[in-house]
């Protein structure tokens, strides 16, 4: 019994829940439903409620509205003729209602979400976060969130939408865009090279024994040689050779010639400050997050021309994505500035620094195949 009571009161409560104003939607879907069912039983039955509640409240209805809706002298107990010369309009309103949720239904699913986009600490130079913020200026009802340092994994579990990776994720529920590719320059300190000395040709790195900072992280494609041009200084074996137009290879040096690099592993920040404080020659850094330094003289670059292989730079986001409108269109403007951008940026540097031209006049995607 003290069940049934329990019940009662939980479904009497649900049901004042629903009164809160003059023309009770609820009631009139109750109406409906008598006119479709034949009964207020039957109708209380399909819209899950209690007879005896939804009889008092119509009462209560009925005296607000100074008119009979139920006529109660027959029995099951029917429409009133007021109630009956009305249904059309009772449809129209229940109609209109749910029309008017499910447009709000609807618009909470479209409403505007920020977008997180995510940078390599590397990348969270002047230049990008000054194109995000022309987007904001070009697009003021589209916000994005700068998150950094986050993989594609990231992306696949929602905890960012968008990222720059400098890989190609294999995961088929990823959209992936390739936005050009970057080259960089071996950097050291003056401090590191006057202590150590500076190298002159690549394989003095091995014969003097230099220490290089190499950049390792999780998915990121880490260097394994140099390159100038059709030459390539294998980091591990010390073998230079240089690829021919015939495509045989033309070996430049012994292979088992004397010495060793010492390889110093290293995250972003670690690499940049050890290339400041004189640990070694950083191998990865960005010439963006650099061109302060480069341009003031804190850092040089060494072996001018010789570099790692290029990064390949990957917008990525997920497939289920695809019909979000906003991220589409940061996605298609940004793809579309930083190709050319990114490109301008280091090759500006390149002439500043008087790199030989010879190092980079040929197809970067070529490079990177």
């Amino acid at each position: 019994m003290q069940l049934i009571l329990q019940i009662y009161r939980l479904e009497k409560m649900k049901i004042q829940q629903k009164t809160s104003y003059k023309h009770n939607l609820f009631l009139l879907k109750i109406l409906e439903s008598i006119a479709r069912t034949g009964s207020l039983t039957n109708a209380c039955i399909e819209n899950d409620c209690e007879p005896t509640t939804v009889s008092r409240l119509l009462s209560g209805l009925e005296k607000e509205l100074g008119v009979a809706l139920l006529n109660r002298s027959k029995k099951p107990v029917q429409l009133s003729y007021f109630t009956v010369s009305h249904l059309p309009l009772i449809r129209r309103i229940i109609r209109l209602t749910d029309e008017l949720y499910a447009s709000a239904e609807q618009a909470q699913k479209t409403e505007k979400r920020t977008i997180r986009f995510s940078l390599t600490t590397s990348s969270l130079s002047h230049p990008i976060l000054a194109q995000i913020e022309e987007f904001s200026l070009l697009y003021p009802d589209i916000k994005v969130e700068v998150i950094p340092d986050r993989a594609h994994k990231a992306v696949l579990t929602g905890e960012v939408d968008v990222a720059i990776v400098p890989y190609i994720p294999e995961e088929d529920n990823l959209e992936v865009r390739t936005i050009g590719a970057c080259l960089n320059l071996l950097v050291a300190s003056p401090e590191y090279l006057a202590k150590r000395g500076e190298p002159k040709k690549v394989t003095d790195l091995k014969e003097e024994g230099h220490t290089l900072l190499l950049k390792r992280k999780e998915f990121y494609p880490e260097a394994e040689a140099l390159y100038f041009k059709n030459q390539t200084y294998d980091l591990f074996s010390g073998h230079w050779y240089e690829q021919l137009n015939n495509g045989k290879i033309l070996s430049l040096n012994k292979v088992n010639s004397p010495g060793k690099i010492e390889k110093v592993y290293v995250g972003d920040q670690n690499g940049y400050i050890g290339a400041k404080t004189g640990t070694g020659i950083a191998v990865d850094l960005p010439l963006s997050f650099i061109e302060k330094e480069l341009l003031s003289g804190e850092l040089v670059p060494v072996l001018k021309g010789w570099r790692r292989k290029p990064w390949i730079r990957n917008l990525v986001s997920r497939k289920d994505n695809s019909e979000w409108p906003e991220l589409q269109t940061f996605i298609k403007w940004f793809k579309a500035n930083e190709a050319g951008e990114a490109r301008r940026r280091w090759t500006s540097i390149y002439r500043e620094l008087s790199v030989p031209r010879e190092a980079y006049s040929f197809d970067l995607y070529q490079d990177i195949s």
